[in-house]
């Protein structure tokens, strides 16, 4: 997560994520903007989100058998 002005955090997302130039105006002129993402290795980060149940990575990870 991005900590900083809204305006570093724009300069970011104009560069990074919008791609071309009219895609860039359009975002930064919309009201509210929706960044969908994913992670396919989110369990990696299960002690930190699941302190209180180290566990649930094993419900997450493919066990060779």
């Amino acid at each position: 997560m991005y900590r900083g002005s809204g305006e570093v955090i724009l300069s970011i997302l104009s560069v990074n994520c919008v791609g071309t130039l009219g895609r860039v105006e359009k975002t930064m002129a919309a009201p509210v903007t929706v960044i969908i993402a994913y992670d396919l290795k989110f369990y990696d980060k299960s002690p930190t989100l699941f302190p209180h149940y180290l566990a649930v990575r094993d419900m997450f990870v493919k066990k060779n058998s």
